[in-house]
């Protein structure tokens, strides 16, 4: 017998655990080469679609197909909401790693909405959508960035 665990971080992972366990078998099952992108089951719309400002004095703009963020535009492949993640292609006009791929994470602290967009140099989509998720337990303060997650993620507020 085991039981259930009500801690709020123990919940997330245990949900993150399993749908990244879910996708992965999807992804291997259909058969994708490294440089494929991936079909995934259909799903609602994307859920943080909409206009925000940041906590460092910039814009983002989330729709169903691309974010922008004031600096680059980064093409959205797929999506998974159960898990608080997209995967995008940073666009060809990008001044900061045009065509690598991207993984925007994203989740709720308190009463905000972050995101952490790690890796955002990926070769293919295959390595932005396998890359390790990162720490969403303090937004505020750090959790974001590779190696060493020292840097905090962005805030989003809605405009």
């Amino acid at each position: 017998m085991f039981a259930i665990s009500t801690r709020t971080e123990d919940r997330r992972f245990l949900r993150h655990g399993i749908a990244a366990l879910a996708f992965a078998a999807i992804f291997l099952l259909a058969g994708c080469a490294e440089d494929d992108e991936a079909t995934f089951p259909a799903q609602g719309p994307l859920e943080i679609i909409g206009n925000y400002s940041d906590n460092f004095g910039g814009t983002q703009q989330v729709t169903q197909t691309e974010w922008n963020d004031g600096f680059g535009i980064f093409h959205i492949i797929s999506y998974f909401n159960a898990s608080d993640f997209l995967v995008a292609q940073n666009d060809a006009n990008n001044s900061f790693k045009p065509n690598k791929y991207s993984r925007f994470t994203w989740t709720t602290f308190l009463t905000s909405l972050y995101f952490c967009q790690s890796p955002f140099d990926a070769e293919t989509f295959a390595a932005a959508f396998t890359a390790t998720a990162r720490d969403a337990t303090d937004p505020e303060n750090a959790g974001c960035g590779l190696p060493d997650n020292n840097f905090p993620w962005t805030r989003l507020t809605p405009q």
